[in-house]
């Protein structure tokens, strides 16, 4: 018997180029080696055209417009819900009954629609996106910002209280699904690790040239990060360190050229990206939200050589035996001092192959979802 799946997605999944991203566009060809008819709806611009690589793994891909957002909408759902909320996408989910996977909180305005009550539905969660805004809130120096944010937090979490129980919500680390199941009243909830472009690690022994933090450096919080390492961590120390990422602000970018030993690289291709990522020594990877698993510390770990990274990232995460972690800024530079002059070994690597490959495994988890989905 065939197997269909339907995949909202709040982006189109491509350019797989951080984390969450990764995760959805990597979930395609496991599922479709799988046997899964995928059929992926995603929010985008229905003029752009497709990439190829879509329809190699889908049975049909539909792109909709950001639906615009009356006065009345926005005081009763979050923003990233009310604009993906669209009737054309629903009448084409109605069509048939196939079960439904919701990529992210952004995309759940079906679950209070009584037309699908009864359906088989999946919340696929990257992070407690309530938490995340309130993280944001606190952290932002805009008052018009910090308003927004926990606006928007309030409405989060007034949604997420809302559709529970309407869904089987999946997340990637053990401390959100138990949040979740304790603080949220969530009856059906399961862990999924990240889906990841690498199943091989590719680090390389011995020493790199340099410290690197990568990521998205439109993100505020990505440039946040970027911004403590120049003025907090590497003016106290004598090391290189590059950042290299998408769309730098002019502000990280003069930031960087106040120190004779840090530059910035701007929107490298993913090739360039992943050239340096090898070439460095030390991956630097701070964070100040403390949600989901960050795809620029899985790629540096399959990829790179040390990692040193926030403790309070690394706690959920099962990845502690093959990072550093550091707190305080006197830890990071501690670490980073101590790290430059080591190099890195093959019983290093052998480590990592034995934490990574058991919990990141895309065919394993993908048998693990279809068997959520029609087996149970």
């Amino acid at each position: 018997m065939e197997k269909h799946l339907h995949i909202v997605s709040s982006t189109i999944p491509y350019p797989a180029v951080y984390g969450s991203m990764a995760d959805r566009f990597y979930k395609l060809p496991a599922l479709a080696a799988a046997g899964i008819h995928i059929h992926l709806h995603c929010f985008g611009d229905d003029a752009a055209p497709l990439p190829p690589c879509l329809t190699q793994y889908c049975a049909s891909v539909h792109v909709y417009p950001h639906s615009r957002i009356s006065a009345a909408t926005i005081l009763q759902l979050p923003c990233m819900v009310a604009s993906r909320k669209n009737e054309q996408l629903f009448q084409r989910l109605l069509h048939d009954d196939y079960p439904v996977l919701m990529e992210g909180i952004h995309c759940t305005a079906l679950l209070l629609d009584d037309r699908f009550a009864g359906r088989r539905c999946f919340v696929r969660l990257q992070q407690v996106q309530h938490r995340s805004y309130q993280q944001q809130a606190r952290q932002s120096a805009n008052l018009l910002r910090k308003w927004y944010y926990r606006h928007q937090a309030s409405l989060l979490l007034q949604h997420e209280q809302r559709i529970a129980g309407k869904a089987v919500f999946i997340t990637s680390l053990d401390a959100d699904a138990d949040f979740y199941r304790e603080y949220m009243q969530y009856r059906h909830t399961a862990v999924l690790p990240l889906f990841i472009p690498q199943q091989q690690v590719n680090s390389e022994e011995g020493s790199g040239s340099y410290c690197l933090y990568h990521g998205d450096l439109s993100a505020g919080h990505n440039e946040q990060a970027a911004s403590w390492l120049l003025n907090q961590v590497c003016r106290n120390i004598d090391v290189p360190l590059v950042i290299a990422g998408c769309n730098p602000s002019p502000r990280l970018q003069q930031q960087a050229r106040q120190w004779t030993n840090t530059c910035v690289v701007a929107n490298p291709s993913a090739p360039e990206l992943q050239d340096i990522i090898r070439k460095a020594h030390i991956h630097l990877l701070p964070s100040f939200t403390n949600t989901g698993v960050p795809g620029k510390l899985l790629n540096a770990l399959f990829n790179g050589r040390h990692c040193i990274a926030h403790a309070p990232v690394l706690r959920s995460t099962g990845l502690s035996a093959i990072c550093h972690a550091a707190g305080v800024t006197a830890q990071w530079i501690q670490q980073i001092s101590a790290l430059y002059r080591q190099p890195f070994t093959l019983r290093d690597i052998t480590l990592r192959k034995q934490v990574l490959l058991q919990r990141y495994n895309n065919a394993g988890n993908a048998a693990t979802f279809i068997q959520w989905i029609w087996e149970r």
